[in-house]
C-alpha cells in the first residue's frame, strides 16, 4: 500500500511539471510510467505518444510505449516500436523484442 501512495505523490508530480512545462517529454513519459503501473494502460498510451510527438527520437517513450502495447495485446504497434528502436537504440529494441517474442 505505500508504493500505492508513492505512485500517486509521483503521479500529482508529473501533472504539476506538465501543467507549468506541456512540452516536457520527459514527464510524459515518466507520467505514462506510473499510470501504468496502476493499470491505466490506456492513459499510459497517450502520454508516451505525446512524449514522442515532442521527443521522436526518445527511446525510453518507444520502449515504454512498445511494452503499453504488449499489455494491451496489441502485437503489431509492438513490433512498430521494436522496428523504430533498432535504429536509435539497439539494446532496447532487443530488450522489447524478447518481450514481444519471448
Amino acid at each position: 500500500m505505500a508504493n500505492q501512495g508513492k505512485t500517486q505523490e509521483a503521479i500529482a508530480h508529473f501533472a504539476e511539471a506538465l501543467r507549468i512545462k506541456p512540452d516536457f517529454a520527459e514527464a510524459h513519459n515518466n507520467l505514462g510510467v506510473a499510470l501504468g503501473s496502476q493499470g491505466k494502460i490506456q492513459e499510459a498510451v497517450a502520454h508516451f505518444a505525446e512524449a514522442l510527438r515532442i521527443k521522436p527520437e526518445f527511446a525510453r517513450a518507444h520502449f515504454n510505449l512498445g511494452l503499453a502495447y504488449l499489455m494491451i495485446g496489441n502485437k503489431s504497434s509492438a513490433l512498430g516500436e521494436y522496428k523504430i528502436l533498432e535504429k536509435i537504440n539497439p539494446d532496447l529494441a532487443n530488450i522489447l523484442y524478447r518481450k514481444i517474442f519471448g
